[in-house]
C-alpha cells in the first residue's frame, strides 16, 4: 500500500478545504460564545456547493493535464543547487534589512523594549508583501531540495531555519501559519517516502506550534495587549452587545469546554481563532447586505498595490456585518459575499479551488507547479480565516514560479551550474 501516495492526496486543495470546514462548521456553537448567532443552513448550503463544484471539475481536469506517462519533473535543475538557493538568500536578507532600516527595527524587540509600536507598523508598502513571498519561495526551493536529498544538506537546512526566524522575529501570527504550511506541503509533496513524508510533517508542526507559541508570549508583554491575551474568553464574552438571546443552553459538553477556555488562554486563542470568522457569516446570511461601489470592487481592491490604494476609492475593510468588533475576519468567502451573494461567493470559491486542483496534478509533472502549489494549499488550509488567493501574494508568487520554474532552467542547465 503506497502511504505516501494517500497523505499526497489530502494535499488536494478540495480535500484540505473539506477537512478545515468540516472541523469549523463542527465544533462552532452559540452556546459556547455568547454573541454567536445561530447557524444559518445558507453558509452550509455554500460550502457544500464549493465542494461539488471542485470536486466534480476535477474530473475533467484529466483531458487538460499530461498522461500518466508523461516524465516526471528533474531534480538536478539549478534553481534546486546550494549555491543558487544561497545567492537568493542574499539577495533576500538584503531586502529583509532595508526594511527594517525603513520601520525602525523589528517588532520583537519593540515588543521586548515596551515601546509603542507593534507588528502592524511594520514594513514597506507593496515591498514588503513582495519580499515576504520571495521568502515563501526560497523556502520552497530549499525544502525541495532537502527533502529530495539522500544526504543531509545542513546548509539549506540552516537556510529554512534562519527564514523561520525572521518570520517569528515580525510576530505575526497569521503570516506564520501561511509560511509554514507553505513549507510543510513543499516538503510532503516531493518527500521519496512515506517515512520521510511523515518526519517533514512532524518537525514543521513543531516548529508551527512553537513558533505561534512564542509569537504569542512576545506580544503579551505588549501593554496594550495583555488584558486580551491574559483572558481572551473573559474578553470576547464581554466586548460586545450583540449577545445572541436565543442560544441554546449549554449542555454538558459546551459547559467542560466554556471551562476550559475560562482556564487556559491558548484553548480560548485556538477556538476563537476557529470559530469567530463563521460567527460572521451566519450574522451576515440573516442580514440585509449593503451593495458593492461597484461589481468585484471589495474582491479586486486587495489585488491593487498599497502604495496607490489611498489616491482611490476608499475600502471599508469589513463589507460584512460583525458579530463583534473584536474579531474582523468573514473568513475566505467574505468579500465574494459582498460582491456577488453567496451563490456567486459558492461558485467563484469553487472554481478557485479547482485552479488549485489543475496546479495540484500538473505538480507531478512541472517545477513550476511544484513551486506554485504550497501557496494553494495554504490557501485552503486558512480558507476559514481569511482569502490570500485575492491578494498581491499570489499573482507574485506565480510570476516567481514561471520565473524558477520556467524561464531560469531553460536557459541556464546543470551544467552550466
Amino acid at each position: 500500500m503506497d502511504y505516501r501516495k494517500y497523505l499526497t492526496v489530502l494535499m488536494r486543495p478540495d480535500a484540505a478545504f473539506a477537512a478545515i470546514w468540516l472541523l469549523v462548521l463542527a465544533i462552532y456553537s452559540p452556546a459556547i460564545v455568547n454573541f454567536f448567532p445561530e447557524p444559518s443552513t445558507t453558509i452550509f448550503l455554500m460550502v457544500a456547493g464549493s465542494i461539488a463544484i471542485a470536486a466534480g471539475g476535477s474530473f475533467f481536469l484529466e483531458r487538460f493535464t499530461p498522461s500518466a506517462v508523461a516524465a516526471p519533473p528533474p531534480t538536478d535543475l539549478v534553481i534546486f543547487s546550494t549555491p543558487f538557493i544561497l545567492a537568493v538568500f542574499a539577495v533576500w536578507t538584503a531586502g529583509f534589512a532595508l526594511i527594517i532600516a525603513y520601520s525602525g527595527g523589528l517588532p520583537v524587540f519593540w515588543s521586548i523594549e515596551g515601546l509603542d509600536r507593534y507588528y502592524y507598523d511594520y514594513g514597506v508598502p507593496t515591498f514588503s508583501g513582495a519580499w515576504n513571498t520571495l521568502r515563501i519561495v526560497i523556502s520552497i526551493l530549499a525544502t525541495i531540495a532537502l527533502v529530495r536529498s539522500s544526504s543531509f544538506r545542513w546548509v539549506l537546512a540552516l537556510i529554512i531555519a534562519l527564514l523561520t526566524l525572521t518570520v517569528v522575529a515580525e510576530i505575526n501570527r497569521g503570516g506564520y501559519v501561511l509560511y509554514c504550511l507553505n513549507v510543510v506541503a513543499a516538503g510532503a509533496l516531493v518527500a521519496p517516502s512515506f517515512k520521510r513524508q511523515v518526519a517533514w510533517v512532524a518537525v514543521l508542526a513543531i516548529a508551527t506550534l512553537g513558533g505561534i507559541y512564542g509569537i504569542g508570549s512576545v506580544r503579551s508583554i505588549d501593554a496594550k495587549a495583555t488584558v486580551a491575551i491574559a483572558a481572551p474568553f473573559e474578553v470576547a464574552q464581554g466586548a460586545t452587545d450583540t449577545t445572541n438571546p436565543t442560544a441554546a443552553q449549554p449542555t454538558a459538553a459546551t459547559k467542560a469546554v466554556r471551562d476550559l477556555m475560562e482556564k487556559s488562554a491558548a484553548v480560548s486563542w485556538v477556538y476563537l481563532y476557529l470559530t469567530t470568522p463563521i460567527a460572521n457569516l451566519h450574522l451576515a446570511a440573516n442580514e440585509t447586505l449593503k451593495a458593492a461601489p461597484f461589481p468585484g470592487f471589495y474582491s479586486l481592491y486587495p489585488f491593487l498595490p498599497s502604495v496607490i490604494r489611498p489616491d482611490l476609492l476608499p475600502e471599508d475593510r469589513y463589507p460584512l456585518p460583525l458579530a463583534s468588533l473584536a474579531y474582523t475576519m468573514s473568513s475566505g468567502y467574505g468579500t465574494y459575499i459582498a460582491d456577488f451573494g453567496f451563490a456567486g461567493a459558492s461558485v467563484i470559491m469553487g472554481l478557485q479551488l479547482l485552479l488549485g486542483i489543475w496546479v495540484f496534478k500538473l505538480a507531478r509533472y512541472h517545477v513550476w507547479a511544484q513551486i506554485l502549489f504550497p501557496m494553494f494549499f495554504a490557501i485552503s488550509m486558512l480558507s476559514f480565516f481569511t482569502n490570500y488567493f485575492v491578494t498581491l501574494l499570489t499573482p507574485f508568487h506565480m510570476a516567481l514560479a514561471v520565473l524558477l520554474g520556467v524561464i531560469i532552467p531553460r536557459f541556464w542547465s546543470p551544467k552550466q551550474a
